[in-house]
């Protein structure tokens, strides 16, 4: 896919404004691989980590100020990015691109950020051709969700960004410098699903994969509903499928922390999927020994 970027990016005075570091993030998020035609994509942090070089703590420092600045905006439910000037550099400039665009919006998996992309292209002063801006409102009108949702949103704006910094108060003093989560028991749980989930995919990444705030926050919500071991049953599962673990078209490792842990739908999914062994790699999941010290699982060799 061909991506132009404007020569004025570099002279733009917001831009000059960001560390030399966030310019490089603001350039990938314009050209990268996973980008579509609108410029809102789906880019869970694993990706954009591989792809620069970068471990989570540095993207999202960069990220953070992406945001903070309007550049961007992103859902950690979803993994979904918005690039908000991205139509300045990529305008949609034919009726087949325009039913391209219009194609994507209908392709897109349920976010909030079709909102603050609709409130971004309202605001472009005729760049964007106003057939693609009916396609949107169409869509959010069959969604049922632009008029209360969109004008609450706008109503409630400072009010969001004061729940924001309320919460990244009450993660202070909730999450303590090792990462601790609300109980002794429940924080070695935690650890103890994402150190096993680094072992299972050890020739998956080049690395340990880091355990964040929100990747805590995502197995902690998780362990409602399921036992440790049944999320590792799920994580050995997933596992086992080439496919989601990077034998696809596009090479990309699809069973990131974000998608296993996103709800209890996925988790559900995969806890009952039956393994397909031999996959990446000849993949021989490790057996577990549960609480009670009896083997709980004994996969097949593989051949």
């Amino acid at each position: 896919m061909y991506t132009k970027v404007e020569s004025k990016f570099w002279q733009d005075k917001r831009i000059q404004k960001l560390s030399i570091e966030a310019r490089y993030l603001m350039l990938y998020l314009l050209t990268s691989p996973h980008r579509n035609i609108i410029g809102i994509y789906y880019l869970p942090i694993s990706y954009a980590c591989s792809d620069l070089g970068l471990d989570d703590q540095q993207f999202w420092k960069l990220l953070k100020e992406l945001i903070d600045n309007d550049f961007v905006s992103y859902d950690e439910e979803s993994n979904m990015v918005l690039v908000k000037n991205y139509l300045e550099h990529n305008p949609l400039e034919n009726q087949n691109q325009i039913k391209g665009a219009i194609k994507k919006l209908n392709e897109l998996p349920e976010t909030f950020l079709i909102f603050e992309f609709y409130e971004t292209v309202k605001s472009s002063n005729g760049r964007v051709p106003e057939e693609f801006i009916k396609g949107l409102e169409t869509l959010l009108n069959d969604l049922e969700t632009l008029s209360e949702p969109f004008r609450t949103k706008k109503k409630n704006k400072k009010k969001n960004k004061k729940k924001k910094e309320e919460e990244e108060k009450e993660k202070k003093e909730i999450i303590a410098p090792d990462g601790a989560v609300d109980s002794d028991e429940s924080t070695d749980s935690i650890k103890e699903i994402f150190n096993y989930y680094n072992e299972v995919f050890k020739n998956c990444w080049s690395k340990p994969l880091l355990l964040t705030p929100q990747r805590k926050k995502k197995i902690s919500a998780r362990l409602k509903n399921f036992t440790p071991e049944e999320l590792k049953v799920a994580i050995r599962n997933i596992r086992a499928s080439p496919f989601h673990c990077g034998d696809n078209d596009k090479g990309r490792i699809y069973a990131t922390p974000e998608f296993i842990f996103r709800n209890d739908e996925i988790v559900d999914k995969w806890l009952k999927e039956e393994p397909r062994y031999g996959g990446i790699e000849g993949y021989n999941p490790p057996q577990v020994i549960n609480s009670d010290g009896f083997e709980g699982y004994n996969p097949p060799q593989v051949i």
